[in-house]
């Protein structure tokens, strides 16, 4: 697993004050602080002075919480309102999201949710969405069901994605959490599994030694039973995503028996300098445009062509005198994937632009940030994806 980046000063900094009193007021510790009228830098250095001077099982303890809470703040605002308002909590995921920012809420979920598995749920959400999953690949045209999301449908999914792996020598062990994500709704199915065996250089008291470890690795499952859509993101090629996929359908999808159509993204439409993208306005998009082609020829010699927007030239102008569109199949070539940019308006508060890859003939890197939601429910109304 990725090393996560985490400071106690840089935490204290994004910490609320008022949230910390909370939190450290309950485990009976730095009740000495007077948090009152402490400028949140200053008081940020306070407290770390304070942590520091702790017994060492207390300030292990406390920064393993904040080690923790630092994980789950990367799950995003979305993740982590949608944690609580998918039980129905509407009121407490508003209020989550009025908080100033994601490490306050996340705070907040530990202090009101710490033994009742809601925290736990949105740290394993983090902890498997730091793990490099890569593209997702997408299966459609299944039919519209709820998923099984029991204890015994985890077990069976853990169970054949061990079965998978281990003719690959790894996936001895699997941990597989379910979360429901609303805004569209969806229900991601995040597996866990043991890589191959690795070791590292380290000391100890002899002196250098080699120190085994097993690191995890990724499957990731995203179902949107309203569409009759899954995405898969895991390690392997195509042939490996169709194993996972009836892996997922038998412990999951009731009833369902095929797993749909692989060839789901559709992009040949993208060459013509003509082709319109519409959006809504309220999703604070100014425009879409392609910035990048990628040409392969045949299936077997691995060549591509790539094309990719210069300064002051549209992408269009400049492939199409490259490529000859009109003939690529003369040319022995196929149009591979395709690299698009939105740039958003400045009201849409969410960065500049943003850049994805669609990849025939099933494939994206669009993931669950909330943009990238945006972007994927066009792709279907622009006829890129089935």
């Amino acid at each position: 697993m990725p090393a996560i980046h985490y400071s106690l000063a840089t935490f204290l900094l994004h910490t609320p004050p008022d949230l910390l009193r909370v939190y450290l007021s309950r485990r009976a510790l730095l009740e000495g602080v007077a948090f009152e009228g402490l400028k949140r830098r200053a008081g940020a250095r306070v407290v770390a002075a304070a942590i520091a001077e702790l017994p060492e099982g207390d300030r292990v303890a406390v920064e393993a919480d904040f080690r923790n809470l630092a994980l789950a703040a990367r799950a995003g605002t979305s993740a982590l309102c949608d944690v609580v308002g998918v039980r129905g909590r509407v009121h407490e995921a508003d209020a989550l999201a009025a908080l100033e920012n994601d490490h306050a809420r996340a705070l907040r979920l530990l202090l009101d949710h710490d033994g009742d598995g809601v925290f736990a749920e949105i740290l394993h959400f983090a902890q498997a969405r730091s793990l490099p999953a890569g593209r997702f690949h997408r299966r459609s045209g299944l039919p519209l069901v709820a998923p099984r999301t029991d204890a015994d449908a985890l077990d069976v999914l853990g169970a054949g994605l061990c079965a998978h792996f281990r003719t690959q020598r790894r996936g001895y062990r699997f941990e597989v959490s379910h979360s429901a994500r609303r805004f569209p709704n969806r229900h991601w199915f995040l597996g866990v599994g043991e890589d191959h065996q690795q070791a590292e250089v380290a000391f100890d008291d002899l002196g250098l030694t080699c120190v085994p470890r097993r690191p995890a690795f990724e499957v990731a499952y995203m179902w949107h039973p309203d569409e009759g859509l899954l995405e898969i993101a895991a390690p392997g090629d195509r042939r490996d995503v169709d194993q996972l996929a009836d892996v997922f359908r038998a412990a999951v999808l009731p009833g369902v028996e095929s797993c749909g159509n692989g060839r789901s993204i559709a992009i040949h439409s993208v060459l013509d300098p003509k082709f319109n993208y519409p959006t809504d306005p309220k999703d604070g998009i100014r425009c879409i445009e392609p910035v990048k082609f990628r040409f392969t020829e045949g299936r077997r010699s691995g060549a591509a062509l790539d094309v990719q927007r210069g300064q002051n030239e549209s992408l269009h102008a400049f492939a199409g005198r490259v490529v000859n569109f009109d003939a690529l199949e003369r040319q022995g070539l196929t149009l591979y994937s395709a690299r698009l940019r939105a740039t958003w308006r400045p009201e849409a508060r969410c960065g500049t632009s943003t850049t994805f890859t669609l990849t025939m003939p099933d494939s994206t890197d669009l993931d669950d940030a909330p943009r990238h939601q945006v972007l994927r429910g066009y792709l279907r109304k622009w006829g890129l994806a089935a």
